[in-house]
């Protein structure tokens, strides 16, 4: 079957990491000079603060991941923004440990991607099902082709739906025209979305694809399409999650 994405475990784990780290932060409590009284003798007050390098590391690492993980039009961006403001102070700790807790709630429950990539995913995912199901079952002597045919289209229509999410957005069309896959395929590597491994496997996808659109039958067999299922299938689960 499809591979699911463990991506997304990953920065799971960075969150709840982080949150352990803020909440073991030290709060110290110490006594400073504020003035002197009418004779001259000083006053002094209570001030609590957290160690600054500790304190300025962990929001930093912090922000590293929210900048990540929460999309720029997301309502929990002006709270992003106090918390790139906050100071080594208690209640810098006190608002960003529980709004570092509600991310993690959001992140795992899906409610920070955004939902038409939540329904491209589905449906790529139903599509990319149905090519396995070809390969697998097919009754059809040739029925790797139409499954060719696809997962092309899966694949080239999940390059479509990156181009969109990346900020700024990646042109798909020049000139009025929509941009072939390979273009697209170049576009993204360029933009560091991915390496050129990854693209040099996406380039090969495509050609199956192309083979298959225009009659090249003896171009590709059932081993190749049924290992660019599965490629398709995994690409899109780490960059449309």
């Amino acid at each position: 079957m499809i591979m699911r994405n463990s991506v997304k475990t990953k920065y799971i784990a960075r969150l709840s990491q982080l949150i352990e780290t803020g909440a073991a932060l030290q709060v110290i409590t110490e006594t400073v000079q504020e003035g002197a009284d009418i004779n001259d003798k000083p006053t002094y007050r209570k001030r609590q603060r957290i160690p600054y390098d500790e304190f300025t590391q962990w929001k930093t690492n912090c922000l590293s991941l929210l900048d990540v993980i929460v999309p720029a039009s997301s309502i929990h961006r002006p709270s992003v923004l106090r918390f790139t403001n906050s100071t080594n102070n208690p209640s810098s700790k006190a608002f960003g440990v529980p709004f570092m807790k509600a991310i993690l709630d959001d992140f795992e429950n899906g409610f920070l991607d955004s939902l038409h990539l939540q329904i491209d995913a589905e449906l790529n995912a139903d599509f990319l099902v149905q090519a396995e199901s070809l390969i697998e079952h097919g009754v059809a002597e040739k029925a790797h082709i139409p499954a060719a045919v696809i997962a092309g289209a899966v694949l080239e229509h999940g390059l479509r739906s990156i181009c969109q999410s990346v900020e700024p957005p990646e042109p798909t069309e020049s000139k009025g025209k929509r941009l072939m896959m390979s273009a697209l395929i170049d576009s993204l590597k360029k933009r560091g979305v991915y390496n050129e491994l990854t693209a040099k496997q996406l380039r090969a996808f495509s050609d199956i694809r192309n083979a298959a659109a225009h009659g090249d039958f003896d171009a590709f067999d059932p081993d190749q399409v049924s290992n660019m299922v599965k490629g398709v299938g995994s690409f899109l689960a780490i960059h449309l999650a």
